[in-house]
């Protein structure tokens, strides 16, 4: 509950919700027609540091807003693959002379509280009002996240038809290699142009309001981390392309099996699902 309450504070210190307010504020507010979202927390393994990772939940499903929502888009989902292919493609027009000059790397970006970037429509926020028990007062406060929350249907085509559109925008207008998992962009060049890629990149960003996570940025090199994914790209020159999980992603299967097995309540349908990261 703690962390919950600290995170939420969080998102409102942010201009990212408005709250706290009482039952019968938000009654007055939205007269009466609005939905509130239940929220808690979920533990995503540990990070690189070895503390606990956490996520809130908004969960949309629990007051039926999920049912209200029907997509029959569908949207094209890059992956580790899609980096390496992109790597492959670089190598091969650039050939093997000056290797030093010409190499592949690759740089990557992270957008800040993703969702929270997209607002939601002011005659929608009735439906996006954030429930939450703070313990020490033994009440709920209300809080109207003017965000996408984390939990809906409807956020998560949202956001990828954003965080698509932004990377074409950087591919077509100022012709850099990217592409992007969500709201994690990869971009892979030669050497000699990459660092300028990362610069434009960042500058159309701020450009158009984009806010990118500094902590998570990483500079321009040949052995990168991305998607939870270590590689080597030192040696594609050689007809080779070395890919390896992080030591964090190894930990957190680790951890998750041992969770399960600790506690077989955990098991349900959806585990073989949850469980076909092991390969």
């Amino acid at each position: 509950l703690s962390i919950r309450r600290q995170r939420q504070m969080c998102i409102r210190d942010r201009s990212k919700a408005r709250g706290p307010f009482s039952r019968l504020e938000i009654e007055t507010r939205h007269r009466g027609v609005w939905n509130a979202v239940r929220r808690f927390v979920i533990q995503q393994g540990y990070d690189d540091s070895g503390d606990p990772k956490w996520r809130v939940i908004d969960d949309h499903s629990d007051n039926l807003n999920n049912m209200s929502v029907f997509r029959s888009q569908k949207i094209p989902m890059d992956d580790v693959s899609t980096i390496a292919g992109m790597t492959r493609a670089v190598s091969t027009v650039l050939g093997t002379e000056d290797t030093n000059f010409l190499e592949a790397f690759l740089a990557s970006e992270d957008m800040q509280a993703a969702y929270r970037q997209l607002p939601i429509s002011d005659l929608h926020l009735c439906l996006n009002i954030v429930a939450v028990y703070i313990e020490e007062e033994d009440e709920v406060a209300f809080f109207e996240l003017l965000g996408m929350p984390f939990g809906a249907v409807h956020s998560v085509y949202n956001f990828i038809r954003f965080a698509r559109t932004l990377s074409e925008l950087a591919r077509f207008w100022l012709w850099i290699h990217n592409s992007h998992f969500f709201d994690d962009f990869f971009i892979v060049e030669p050497k000699f142009s990459v660092v300028s890629g990362v610069w434009a990149f960042r500058e159309m960003c701020h450009l158009i309001g984009v806010q990118l996570e500094d902590a998570k940025h990483q500079l321009p090199c040949n052995m990168p981390i991305s998607l939870g994914v270590q590689f080597d790209m030192s040696v594609i020159q050689q007809g080779l392309f070395q890919i390896a999980p992080k030591s964090s992603r190894v930990r957190n299967l680790v951890w998750e099996i041992d969770s399960i097995l600790d506690d077989l309540s955990l098991i349900h349908i959806s585990e073989p699902t949850r469980l076909r990261r092991i390969s």
